[in-house]
């Protein structure tokens, strides 16, 4: 960036307001400014418009911010515009300002790498069982989630989906802003981690619970910085959700937060294994593991009332692809085929912005005669939905929607379905 004939304050304000705080502004990224500089016959070494003048404005009002990260001035070989002469190697009037005022080459920073996720424990003794079954305490491992939050500038899914060039935004402004996770059910959890976009939290909580109701507080924070990456362990402890709760933010933005991952053990499966002798790799014998496991099922085939775009992009695991009905109608479905009977009892929606505010899921038997096992009346643009109902037998699974949030269609990224196959 050089802007012709133009020194001094006057260019270091402009290149500041007009430059940086608009970059900021509009893409709201840190900043490495990789080459700028005074240019032009008419800028001189020194005085009103000069270059010297420039670096000793500009240089302290790019240490201020926080969100430029690096900056690195651009050298022409001349008196009046330059750093330094390429034939002599000496420094301009400007060049003295830009090494007295630069950050020191050395300055005895460290960085020390995040604790990494832990091994694999191994399968216990005697090739994997031993008198009396499991130990009842697992690997800590990362555990799927679904996100919620108190506002969404930028969806909350955006914090799980494993896109660390994406995030979840609070609305700008406002503190006593929260991101929850919700594990699907209890789990044993000992671990978060929060990998922070520049807008941070400068005060903010960790908090756990069971039913969402009643929060308890794991980890609290009170200090902390522009693109931190948080990674704190606690006693384990029982819990379904896990929040971040903001009291105040490191800028004038919201809280922000490129991916939120929480680690544990699933307290309904570990030492459920029953029996067991020197058994091997089963585990047990007799008895073994009588409990059935809710995963997500895969449908065999998605179809739709109508198709502004195909409903198979709703079941492709592809979250940049989507389902999107006719704009402008209501009474709208999308409905998966489990290829058999299974026994469901939760559905997991995420919304594009163009959402269902009333909608209902419905199960089928035979796709013909439809049952509604949850209701939403007040649902919000690109949510991440979770259904959670009485298992039932059902071979179709639908949304049917009765309104919505915008002026346009129905869209899903991702309709999910879980059960036991």
């Amino acid at each position: 960036c050089y802007p012709e004939d133009y020194g001094g304050v006057g260019m270091a304000e402009w290149f500041i307001e007009n430059v940086i705080d608009y970059t900021w502004e509009h893409y709201h990224k840190p900043i490495w400014i990789t080459e700028f500089s005074t240019h032009g016959q008419w800028v001189t070494a020194t005085g009103e418009n000069g270059t010297k003048e420039f670096w000793e404005a500009v240089m302290p009002m790019l240490d201020e911010r926080e969100y430029v990260v690096r900056y690195a001035g651009f050298d022409f070989d001349d008196d009046a515009v330059g750093l330094w002469r390429y034939a002599t190697g000496a420094l301009t009037p400007a060049g003295e300002a830009y090494k007295r005022l630069g950050n020191p080459v050395n300055t005895n920073a460290t960085y020390t790498l995040p604790a990494g996720n832990p091994l694999p424990s191994g399968g216990g003794n005697e090739g994997g069982g031993n008198e009396g079954g499991g130990s009842g305490t697992g690997d800590v491992v990362k555990l799927n989630a679904t996100a919620t939050a108190s506002t969404e500038m930028q969806s909350a899914s955006n914090a799980v989906d494993g896109n660390e060039g994406s995030r979840w935004e609070s609305t700008h402004g406002l503190d006593n802003q929260w991101l929850s996770l919700d594990l699907g059910s209890v789990k044993s959890v000992s671990r978060v981690k929060i990998k922070w976009e520049t807008a941070a939290g400068k005060e903010y909580r960790l908090e756990t619970s069971v039913n969402g109701s009643n929060w308890d507080n794991a980890i609290t924070v009170t200090n902390g910085t522009n693109g931190a990456t948080l990674d704190e362990s606690f006693a384990a402890r029982d819990a379904r959700y896990v929040r971040m709760y903001g009291v105040s933010r490191t800028t004038g933005y919201g809280y922000s937060i490129f991916e939120m991952e929480v680690y544990g053990t699933d307290s309904a499966n570990c030492g459920s294994t029953g029996g067991g002798n020197e058994g091997g790799n089963q585990g047990g014998n007799e008895g073994g593991n009588t409990g059935s496991e809710v995963t997500e099922i895969t449908p065999v085939n998605a179809t739709a009332s109508t198709e502004f775009q195909p409903a198979s992009l709703a079941v492709d695991k592809n979250t940049g692809s989507r389902w999107e009905s006719t704009h402008g109608l209501d009474d709208q479905w999308l409905c998966l085929d489990l290829g058999s009977l299974k026994s469901v009892s939760k559905v997991v929606i995420d919304w594009e912005t163009a959402a269902g505010k009333n909608y209902a899921i419905q199960v089928s038997a035979d796709g013909n005669d439809w049952t509604p096992v949850y209701t939403v009346t007040n649902g919000g643009n690109g949510e991440t939905k979770t259904c959670e109902f009485d298992a039932v037998n059902a071979r179709y699974v639908r949304m049917y929607g009765t309104e919505r949030t915008t002026q346009y269609g129905y869209s899903i990224y991702e309709m999910s379905v879980y059960g036991v196959n």
